[in-house]
């Protein structure tokens, strides 16, 4: 993706301020929801290679250890919401952590994996500017040409009306 495409995709960025445009392709309004399944190696990418036991033994004590048979298998569907919904009413970090990869509030510019860099937005939003004048310059050249060329078609060669671009 590109940060043209961020800010193709804010509502009216041709009449936004920059400020207005930043704020919006940062602001974490989006819901971004992993549709990976997670195997207990994804799980412990999350959590790191230490907690996963801990983890496992926790869930066993208070009845989840099916997670554990789960995460072994055909893997978690931590964005699903129902299976997210639980992992959040789990009160232990690493199924708070788990669950804030499947499910979460991004930017426009980590929704397309961009980082958050001021620097390229405000280039790409000034080329984007630039082009939306010059094409309006374009336009309005052509029709002032056009206008002309229909004038000079329609002129009788009398110097007193020749036409003038």
């Amino acid at each position: 993706m590109s940060y043209r495409k961020v800010i193709e995709s804010i509502d009216g960025w041709e009449d936004l301020t920059l400020a207005q445009i930043l704020f919006n392709a940062k602001d974490p309004i989006h819901l971004l929801v992993d549709r990976q399944r997670y195997t207990l190696e994804g799980i412990a990418g999350i959590i790191g290679d230490a907690s996963v036991g801990p983890l496992i033994d926790f869930l066993e004590t208070i009845g989840y250890g099916w997670i554990k048979f789960q995460a072994g298998g055909a893997g978690l569907s931590i964005g699903d919401p129902q299976f997210n919904a639980k992992l959040l009413a789990i009160p232990h970090p690493s199924c708070q952590a788990i669950a804030a990869v499947g499910r979460r509030l991004v930017s426009l510019c980590e929704l397309n994996k961009l980082p958050e860099v001021d620097a390229q937005i405000v280039a790409a939003w000034q080329n984007m500017k630039l082009e939306k004048t010059l094409a309006e310059k374009r336009r309005t050249a052509s029709g002032r040409y056009n206008s002309y060329m229909a004038a000079i078609e329609a002129w009788d060669g009398d110097p007193a009306t020749e036409p003038v671009l």
